[in-house]
């Protein structure tokens, strides 16, 4: 099953009961919009009513696992010249000693004027396939870190070591999934003792601060 990211919103939001007032302020919709998103939910047993609030049935949170909700980052930039490089050595008959100098002490001088030309769009080809090698997905509207593809780099810099010389070596796929909101309300909704799930509800947002504030003493082993 497949649809839109207000479903999603609601569905995710609702794990803890939500009223229509909260619903429409999350997912700033008008309330014919809203009917219609709660009609679709209810009748396909994702969405339940109970007590004057919406909460996600069982149906709705396997429903939440199936659902992609991330975006792929635009790949903007230049290429650094060390890719030219080292597509260079490889496909190249060899480099006289000149052009290696070259290539040690001013590399963007020697793709710019040393390279082939009969070679130049076949470097270019390859140099963007070494860069579209590697995807990283993040949540929509959501802006990366810059330092996050340098470490991801080093992570399959390490893991290509570790599968060199094996068949399935220059493939493989590590998947980060990060939602902390998301896990604490399975928390919150698994408590049994019903006070305890009310004070726990009325200090989200304190706990999910404290959390991300000393998530690095939180998970340090």
């Amino acid at each position: 099953m497949n649809f839109g990211e207000t479903k999603m919103i609601i569905l995710r939001s609702c794990i803890i009961p939500k009223s229509w007032t909260e619903l429409t302020k999350l997912t700033d919709t008008s309330d014919p919009t809203m009917k219609t998103h709660i009609d679709d939910l209810t009748r396909d047993d994702l969405l339940e009513k109970i007590s004057g609030k919406y909460e996600t049935t069982d149906k709705g949170i396997e429903e939440i696992h199936l659902q992609p909700h991330i975006q792929a980052p635009p790949k903007k930039g230049k290429l650094p010249y060390e890719v030219y490089n080292m597509v260079q050595r490889g496909i190249s008959p060899g480099l006289s000693k000149k052009e290696k100098l070259e290539m040690s002490i001013a590399p963007g001088i020697f793709v710019n004027f040393g390279v082939d030309k009969s070679l130049r769009k076949v470097l270019d080809n390859f140099a963007k396939a070494i860069r579209n090698s590697v995807t990283v997905w993040i949540p929509e509207g959501q802006k990366i870190d810059k330092n996050i593809f340098k470490l991801v780099n080093k992570i399959i810099e390490n893991q290509i070591k570790n599968t060199l010389g094996k068949e399935e070596k220059g493939k493989f796929r590590i998947m980060i999934d990060f939602d902390l909101p998301l896990a604490l309300d399975y928390a919150i909704k698994e408590e049994a003792d019903d006070q305890i799930k009310q004070r726990l509800i009325e200090n989200r947002e304190k706990i999910l601060n404290e959390l991300y504030k000393n998530w690095g003493k939180a998970t340090r082993r």
